[in-house]
C-alpha cells in the first residue's frame, strides 16, 4: 500500500499483480487492484477487480464500499446505494458510511431517506456539519427552502471556512430571490477557495455575476462574468449570463455572439432550451 498511499499507482499495479499471481484467491489484493485501476482511470477494469474480490468473498464489506464509491462517481446512484447498504450490513453504525449513503440518496432523488440518515448523524454528533449540509441539500430539492436555510446556516456555523457550503447557500438565496445575500456568500466562497481551485472560482465568479445582474449592478456583473470566462472559457452558462448582461446594456450584437458561443459549448444538452429561446427572441 506504500506505493498507493504515495500515488505511485503504476508501481502499485505491478506489485499487486505479482501478489495476485502468487495467490489468486486473495480478495483483499483484488480489491486493492480495483482501487489502483480506478486511480489509473481504468474504471471498467476496476469494476471487474471489485467483482472478482466479491465473487471470492461476498462478505468482504470493505469492497462493497469501494465499488459503491465508483458507482457514484460513474453517476449510477441506485447501484451505489445497493453497495453502500451491503457495506453497512457489516458495519451498521459506521457514521462515514451513513454519511455517504445520505449523499447517494440525494443523487437518487430519495430525499426523505437522505434526511433520515442526516437526522441520525446529527443525533449522535450535533456538530456533524456534513449531515446539516446534506440535510440542507435534500430539503432544498424537496422545495422546503426555509428549512434548508436553517440546515445550511447550522453547517456554516460549525464550519465557516468551507467554500462549498457558502456556494450552496448562495444558490438557495438565488432560489429565494435574495440576490444581495447570495452575492455575500459567493464572495465568501471566492475568498475561501484561494488560488488553488480555478474551476471552483470560475463558477463562483459566474454565480456572483449573475446575482449582480439580477440585483441591477450591471458593471459588477460584467466584470465578474468576464473573469469567470477568462478562468474557464468552456463554461456555456457563463456565456449565457454575459449575454443577459449585454441585453440589459442594450448591446444586442455582443449578446447574440455570446448566445452562439453558449450553444456551441453545449448549453442545450446540459441545461435546456433557455439559450435557444433568447436567441430566437433577440437575434435576427
Amino acid at each position: 500500500m506504500d506505493y498507493f498511499n504515495t500515488k505511485q499507482y503504476a508501481n502499485a499495479f505491478t506489485i499487486i499483480n505479482k501478489l495476485i499471481a502468487i495467490d489468486s484467491s486473495d480478495y483483499v489484493s483484488w480489491t486493492i487492484r480495483g482501487r489502483v485501476l480506478h486511480m489509473l482511470e481504468r474504471d471498467d477494469e476496476a469494476f471487474a477487480s471489485f467483482d472478482k474480490a466479491l465473487s471470492i468473498n461476498p462478505n468482504y464489506y470493505e469492497c462493497y464500499s469501494f465499488r459503491g464509491t465508483l458507482y457514484s462517481i460513474k453517476d449510477q446512484p441506485a447501484l451505489a446505494l445497493r453497495d453502500i447498504n451491503m457495506a453497512l450490513s457489516g458495519k451498521i453504525n459506521d457514521s462515514s458510511l451513513i454519511q455517504r449513503r445520505a449523499g447517494y440518496y440525494i443523487k437518487n432523488n430519495q430525499f426523505d431517506s437522505a434526511i433520515n440518515d442526516c437526522n441520525y448523524l446529527i443525533l449522535i454528533n450535533h456538530r456533524h456539519f456534513k449531515a446539516y449540509y446534506y440535510r440542507g441539500i435534500a430539503l432544498k430539492k424537496k422545495g422546503d427552502l426555509d428549512a434548508a436555510l436553517v440546515a445550511f446556516d447550522s453547517a456554516i456555523a460549525i464550519n465557516p471556512n468551507d467554500p462549498e457550503l457558502h456556494n450552496d447557500r448562495g444558490f438557495l438565496f438565488i432560489a429565494q430571490e435574495k440576490f444581495d445575500k447570495a452575492i455575500i456568500d459567493f464572495s465568501r466562497s471566492i475568498l475561501l477557495a484561494g488560488n488553488e481551485d480555478s474551476i471552483a472560482k470560475a463558477y463562483a465568479y459566474n454565480n456572483r455575476g449573475f446575482c449582480a445582474y439580477k440585483y441591477g449592478q450591471l458593471a459588477d456583473a460584467l466584470n465578474d462574468v468576464n473573469y469567470s470566462i477568462q478562468l474557464l472559457p468552456s463554461n456555456s452558462y457563463a456565456f449565457k449570463n454575459r449575454a443577459l448582461i449585454y441585453l440589459a446594456l442594450n448591446k444586442t450584437s455582443a449578446a447574440c455572439e455570446d448566445l452562439t458561443s453558449s450553444l456551441n459549448l453545449g448549453y442545450t444538452k446540459k441545461f435546456g432550451n433557455d439559450v435557444l429561446k433568447l436567441q430566437s427572441k433577440n437575434c435576427k
